[in-house]
């Protein structure tokens, strides 16, 4: 890794603009278990989508066991009125308010993120026959609790800041 780049309004004390981009050395050797994934367009909601979390994470919140090989489950993605009202109903209460840099998924028993997984993709496969990357494991309430969605920075809100960085317009982020 040369450099990271840390989102300008990442704050330590909040959870919002959790995101980076790190400027590699030298290019990635892609393998069958090493692939590329396609940046989200701004308009990509991908709700109601049934989408792939990946990482080494626990397997439970508080005894789990972090994972010796990566692990994937299946969520789907839900609209966040819905989920700020799913929230409201934990201990964040009924004031509490989703940015809109987030995008949510999973309200299953035992299906979702947990700790250790934070940073980690939320990829959903699209019409156009590949992956793409709606989001970053960011946090949640426990883990895997039954109506309780998980939370991602929602990476299509990212772009501009992206595109800044890298000093590419928007439009050669995709394939032609």
């Amino acid at each position: 890794v040369g450099n990271i780049f840390i989102h300008q309004y990442f704050r330590n004390n909040s959870l919002w603009n959790d995101v980076a981009l790190l400027e590699l050395t030298r290019p990635v050797n892609f393998a069958p278990h090493i692939s590329p994934i396609c940046l989200p367009k701004l308009e990509d909601m991908f709700e109601g989508s049934s989408c792939v979390v990946t990482g080494w994470g626990k397997d439970a919140y508080r005894t789990g066991k972090f994972a010796n090989i990566m692990k994937e489950v299946t969520v789907p993605v839900i609209d966040n009125p819905t989920c700020q009202n799913l929230l409201r109903q934990t201990r964040l209460g009924r004031y509490f308010r989703l940015h809109e840099g987030f995008i949510c998924a999973g309200t299953e028993d035992g299906v979702d993120s947990c700790k250790g997984d934070g940073g980690g993709p939320l990829s959903c496969y699209t019409p156009d026959g590949r992956y793409h990357l709606a989001g970053l494991v960011a946090w949640g309430i426990d883990c895997g609790t039954p109506d309780v969605p998980g939370v991602y920075v929602r990476v299509a809100k990212y772009l501009d800041w992206i595109s800044e960085i890298t000093r590419l317009p928007i439009s050669d982020f995709y394939p032609k």
